[in-house]
């Protein structure tokens, strides 16, 4: 599918946390993928980090991506030359992103053509650690914080920060999983209020789902988002992100 019919047929919401990271799939960039992936899915940051080789079900592989782009808080590609995909994908992300959503990466600057290299960007050298902490110090730079909740199937757990909601008022966010599958996660989501001088008490209690078509979700009467991505069979991630404008994180 043609990039300008798609997102003018679709508008996909930003997932909140959402990293999608356009790359060569080649054995050689293993070591630089697992970098990437650990670096933005560890805490400050808590992504989730996700790349088009993780898709596992059937259909055109390019909608897939061009959703992905779509929805992305944040899209990290690692431009390398003579990797006609990844710029075509970059060239997409370019048009329907914006400048400090994409982040683009290189092991050194004559992997760079021509007509990038007046955008800005960074070169690890082919050093793995350097990599680490450029990737490191760019996602302090863009502010990107997320908050990490690793819930099993039939367990309940909170999320450690309390957070303000729009009335001003501080909450708890509390998570039942009730089913998690490969395809989605069943849940319920409670809003615990705390009011100055009044005992907390629940104000919300509502039954949630996310999946893969709808994986990202308002936080009612807060400006958060919540995401999940599955672990294991019996394990799920939340994410919850700040909402600015469906960007939370930027």
């Amino acid at each position: 599918m043609y990039a300008k019919d798609y997102f003018g047929n679709n508008k996909p919401l930003s997932d909140p946390g959402l990293c999608f990271v356009l790359m060569p799939f080649h054995s050689d960039f293993d070591e630089v993928w697992k970098v990437i992936n650990q670096t933005v899915e560890s805490p400050p940051f808590n992504l989730k980090c996700e790349r088009a080789d993780e898709f596992d079900h059937p259909g055109y592989i390019m909608t897939d991506v061009m959703q992905k782009i779509g929805e992305a808080s944040l899209v990290i590609v690692v431009a390398i030359a003579n990797n006609p995909n990844v710029y075509y994908e970059l060239g997409i992300a370019h048009s329907f992103k914006n400048s400090n959503q994409v982040i683009l990466i290189s092991d050194t600057i004559d992997s760079v053509p021509f007509d990038l290299r007046p955008f800005r960007h960074f070169i690890y050298n082919n050093d793995l650690k350097k990599l680490k902490e450029i990737l490191h110090d760019v996602l302090l730079q863009s502010g990107v914080k997320q908050y990490d909740l690793r819930v099993n199937e039939g367990d309940t757990k909170k999320f450690e920060t309390r957070l303000r909601g729009n009335d001003g008022h501080l909450y708890e966010i509390e998570i039942f999983a009730e089913y998690i599958a490969d395809d989605g996660v069943s849940f319920k989501l409670e809003l615990i209020q705390y009011a100055g001088g009044e005992d907390p008490k629940i104000v919300l209690s509502e039954w949630k789902g996310l999946d893969v078509k709808n994986s990202s979700m308002p936080v009612p009467n807060m400006p958060w988002s919540i995401c999940s991505k599955n672990i294991s069979p019996k394990q799920v991630r939340f994410i919850l992100g700040k909402a600015r404008g469906w960007e939370p994180g930027l």
